[in-house]
């Protein structure tokens, strides 16, 4: 097997066993909150504090990558995230199970700093974007097989096994890097911190970052959200909920590959902003989400975001990693997750605060249904003005071939 798709191949397992556990880790929620009398805001946090955790250092993992070697990085990484996905597996408290998310973003922090940065160094700019769109699918089948699975892991064996099972995909990836990948990565220049001087001047690099948050920060409350409202508001089982939500996940699957082709031949502004708009297109359609909408409604809006999402997210990527050095693919590396990172935890925290101004610190009960109602529409109503917002990041980062 060639370097490219042993680096490929490990790249793509990663990409797909960390959305698998956070799409499944969504379904979840309502068993945990009920078995550890969670309330609505503490729910927040089990999905809050991974993000903030790993957002703080995909940066300085990123530099570490670098500098020390990205496959090493990237193989401790996977480690964490192994031994964390089993700590919060026995967790039997609430701050015990949000310590272990907490390790968990760590591990995620080290494996998307230099895993991307890995694919880029091996994959050259004519076949770059291929190589990416294969990865970020890998990203959207985790997200498609998570809510499913995990609904019928939590139906069978209990909210525990959605974090057990990831121990033994975990060892799985980690002997393939030992047995397979020999080879090492790391910047052959100076401290990759020289970076920053001249990507800020860099049109293009800024505005798809900067288009990359704002399109996070509008979407990715979507499934936690619905996650709730299936099951509380609908009576869904978590095996049910995850079966509706599966919708956007296997779009995204579908047409990242074709994207991502697209975009190294076609500008990639062009085909993100048109993703940008189907986003937004879907959030409008949630926005009207009441305690009597259809689950046909809510298949159909998720289906558009999840085509929107896939046109915005494979050229974006290559956007980024298209605009700077090979010396410094750890650091963009880093930056394409930093700014996915922080835009999800942009959403969560506006989630966690109507929440806290609408339903308060009590666990969501028939009584509460229509303010945790009115919280979704809110959330949803800002998302989409946000990706409106996002279509002139995405335009605004100019021609990048």
């Amino acid at each position: 097997m060639s370097v490219k798709r042993i680096v490929l191949l490990s790249a793509t397992l990663a990409s797909f066993l960390s959305p698998f556990m956070a799409s499944a880790v969504n379904i979840a929620l309502k068993r945990m909150g009920d078995d550890l009398g969670m309330t609505a805001v503490t729910l927040g946090w089990v999905t809050g504090v991974y993000l903030v955790s790993a957002a703080i250092l995909l940066i300085p993992f990123g530099l570490l990558g670098d500098a020390c070697g990205r496959k090493r990085i990237f193989l401790w990484g996977m480690a964490v995230l192994t031994a964390s996905s089993f700590l919060a597996g026995l967790a039997w408290s609430p701050p015990w199970l949000i310590l272990a998310r907490i390790g968990q973003g760590i591990g995620n922090a080290m494996i998307f700093s230099t895993g991307l940065a890995m694919v880029t160094s091996v994959f050259g700019p004519g076949e770059r974007g291929r190589a990416l769109g294969i990865n970020v699918a890998a990203v959207y089948v985790g997200l498609s097989i998570g809510p499913y699975l995990g609904g019928l892991l939590t139906d069978w064996f209990g909210w525990r096994s959605v974090f057990l099972v990831n121990v033994p995909l975990g060892l799985m990836v980690i002997a393939f890097l030992v047995l397979k990948l020999k080879e090492e990565w790391r910047s052959e220049g100076d401290s990759a911190l020289g970076l920053f001087g001249p990507i800020w001047r860099n049109r293009a690099f800024v505005f798809s970052n900067l288009a990359a948050l704002i399109n996070y920060s509008a979407t990715f409350s979507v499934t936690f959200l619905l996650s709730l409202y299936l099951q509380y508001i609908k009576g869904m089982s978590p095996h049910t909920a995850g079966l509706v939500l599966v919708a956007q996940p296997i779009i995204m699957a579908i047409f990242s590959p074709m994207a991502g082709r697209w975009s190294d031949r076609i500008e990639s502004r062009i085909i993100a902003s048109i993703g940008m708009g189907f986003t937004a297109l879907g959030l409008v359609l949630f926005a009207f989400l009441g305690m009597s909408t259809g689950v046909g409604y809510i298949i159909a809006a998720l289906v558009i975001i999840g085509f929107g999402f896939a046109l915005f997210s494979s050229p974006n990527t290559n956007a980024i990693m298209s605009a700077v050095d090979k010396a410094y693919y750890g650091v963009a590396s880093a930056m394409v997750s930093t700014m996915r990172l922080i835009g999800q935890i942009f959403s969560m925290g506006l989630v966690m605060l109507l929440f806290y101004l609408l339903i308060g610190t009590k666990q969501i009960t028939p009584p509460l249904y229509p303010p945790f109602v009115r919280s979704a529409q809110i959330t949803f109503t800002i998302s989409a003005a946000l990706c409106l917002l996002g279509i002139l990041a995405s335009l605004a980062r100019g021609k990048t071939k």
